[in-house]
């Protein structure tokens, strides 16, 4: 006889979710690129994407900005 434990499904809580996140921000947009320094963001030359916290993006609402780190 088998058997197996069963585990309610895990939401996701503050340990699994990423600190930080990688952001796009056009040439054009100064303000932007210097708010994001004034919070700790850094540029990442090598993927042209500016890493940013996860709490200033949900503070200054980039959600949209958001790229994948695998792409």
């Amino acid at each position: 006889e088998i058997l197996v434990e069963e585990r309610a499904p895990t939401a996701p809580t503050a340990n699994n979710r990423p600190t930080h996140q990688l952001i796009r921000i056009g040439w054009g947009e100064g303000d932007l690129r210097e708010t994001i320094k004034a919070h700790g963001g850094t540029w990442v030359r090598d993927r042209k994407l500016w890493r940013v916290s996860t709490e200033v993006i949900r503070r200054l609402k980039l959600g949209k900005r958001v790229i994948p780190e695998n792409a």
